[in-house]
Parts: C-alpha cells; sequence; structure tokens
C-alpha cells in the first residue's frame, strides 16, 4: 500500500510512515530498536527522533522555566526545577542515541557520550537557563527602578526573556562549539 499522507494515521502502514519520516530528515542514526533495512529503500537516511521537533525542543524548557519563574506561586514553584530536569533528561537521551550512532561508526561509545553530553548541557541547559535568568531579571529590575509596578515589571522581564530565547541559540552554539574544540576536544580528537 503505498505511503498516503492525506489518509488518516490509523489508516497507514506503520512500515509506511516511518519511511516517509526517515525521509524527512538526513540525521546519520538509526533508533536501536529499528533493523536496518536490506531493500532497495537502502537510501534512505536513518533518524534519530530526538533531533526533531517537537522533542528537540526539550531541551530548551528550561528557558521557558526561566521566563516563567517570576510568575510561579508556592504551588507552582516545582515548575521551574521540573524545566531543568526536563532539559537534562533530554539531553542524557540525545547524548545516549547519539552515542550509539557513533559507536556504529567505529567511534568508541563513551568518549561519544561525554562530548554529546557536556556539549549538550552546555550549549541546552547551562548557558541558555544563565543568560535567560539574568534578562529577566535586569529587565525586571531596570523597569522597576523606572517607576514600573511589580507585575507589569515581571511580566516585562518574561516577554523580553521569551524574546531573546531564539537570539541566543546559534551564539551559544558556537561559542561551546568553540570551546569544547580548544580544550577537552584535543584531548580525544
Amino acid at each position: 500500500m503505498p505511503f498516503n499522507s492525506d489518509a488518516p494515521s490509523s489508516q497507514r502502514p506503520t512500515e509506511d510512515r516511518l519511511t516517509y519520516l526517515l525521509r524527512l530528515t538526513s540525521s546519520p542514526y538509526t533508533p536501536p530498536s529499528s533493523p536496518p533495512k536490506s531493500s532497495s529503500k537502502s537510501s534512505l537516511s536513518p533518524v534519530n527522533i530526538w533531533r526533531l521537533p517537537p522533542l528537540r525542543y526539550l531541551g530548551y524548557i528550561n528557558e521557558l522555566g526561566e521566563t516563567l519563574k517570576p510568575h510561579l506561586s508556592t504551588s507552582t514553584s516545582f515548575i521551574y526545577p521540573l524545566s531543568y530536569l526536563m532539559a537534562t533528561g533530554y539531553v542524557v537521551t540525545d547524548s545516549y542515541v547519539h552515542a550509539g550512532m557513533e559507536k556504529e561508526k567505529g567511534k568508541g561509545w563513551g568518549i561519544s557520550f561525554a562530548d554529546g553530553f557536556t556539549w549538550q548541557i552546555f550549549a541546552s541547559v547551562l548557558i541558555p537557563g544563565f543568560v535567560i535568568n539574568r534578562t529577566v531579571a535586569g529587565v525586571t529590575a531596570v523597569a522597576l527602578n523606572r517607576g514600573m509596578a511589580l507585575k507589569k515589571s515581571q511580566n516585562l522581564g518574561s516577554i523580553v526573556g521569551l524574546g531573546v530565547i531564539p537570539v541566543i541559540v546559534k551564539p551559544i552554539d558556537e561559542f561551546v562549539e568553540w570551546g569544547m574544540d580548544v580544550s577537552v576536544r584535543r584531548f580525544y580528537k
């Protein structure tokens, strides 16, 4: 049965849906549960689902937690640490999957995991979280010093913090890549 993207999901064969997803990406990873196919469709690139939206956005959920932090009451304060737990969980999972991909290429699993984890934890969790935290706090403080009410100041800080997220991603990624290249990667690459 040929793949029909207009058909309801329940009416599409599982293999055809997987084949369609594999065509959407050029990521070189095959999930461990998927055996390699020996058919003529072998030209398809395997996919690491952790690098595809919406799962990819889990790596940035702590930034959302930072922007919401001023608005959380005692009863909802668990959301802030939960956002970091989710982002860190994403980092560990993606690093594990990526290390499996590297092992299949003949590279060491441990080094690949450590490299991926270090890069992800700095580029997706620690540095962006710090930048957003300081942005929200700084904008809120400036607004308060200018006579704006507390709630309005917090709202402004959160809005600016949300606006900064897409702007900081690429520079932070490049900075972490450079930082690792000139430091720890010299020992194992």
